[in-house]
């Protein structure tokens, strides 16, 4: 049958819950789910419809666990156009309950690993790559900083940033560029 909502055309499973199509099936459990400030990726799946429906409201900072989904592929070769490409073999949902991430910023900005400092240092030699390597760290905050904190905190998560230690910064700050750079 055809839907029952207000201007809603689309065709209805039999078994929904609500006896509403898939859109307005999700709808119903969006509002039900905010009322309960309950909002996992659980709450929105419908029987009838077997397929997980995404949402599109924030996740609250209380939930402490992120659920992520990790495909495994294996890579398979065309024969007539030698092209690869990967096979979806297995599909594996875990959750992560910790609230703090250990990140790797900065350690480019202070070990020459982005392509353009090899550059620099091929072309204009180690003191313009230590030149660089200042300046990049002295933009690090408003460059990446910002964005990566609210990234992390929207997920109720604490960054740490061993990198950035002053300690590390100093002791990287006095290596010579040849010796702590893959150039």
């Amino acid at each position: 049958g055809v839907c029952p909502t207000n201007g809603c055309k689309r065709i209805v499973k039999k078994a929904c819950r609500y006896g509403v199509c898939r859109r307005c099936c999700l709808n119903k459990r969006r509002k039900e789910t905010e009322e309960e400030n309950c909002l996992t990726s659980e709450t929105f799946t419908c029987p009838a419809h077997r397929q997980t429906m995404k949402q599109k409201t924030s996740i609250p900072h209380s939930n402490n666990n992120i659920t992520t989904t990790t495909k495994q592929t294996t890579p398979t070769t065309n024969t007539k156009s030698h092209k690869t490409t990967t096979k979806n073999q297995t599909t594996t949902p875990y959750t992560a309950k910790s609230k703090v991430l250990l990140l790797g910023t900065g350690s480019d900005e202070q070990l020459g690993g982005y392509s353009r400092h090899r550059t620099t240092y091929q072309n204009s030699g180690a003191r313009a790559l230590r030149a660089e390597l200042q300046y990049d760290m002295s933009r690090l905050w408003m460059r990446n900083g910002g964005r990566d904190d609210r990234v992390i905190s929207t997920h109720g998560r604490e960054g740490r940033y061993p990198y950035l230690d002053a300690e590390v910064v100093r002791f990287l700050g006095e290596l010579d560029v040849e010796e702590k750079c893959d150039l």
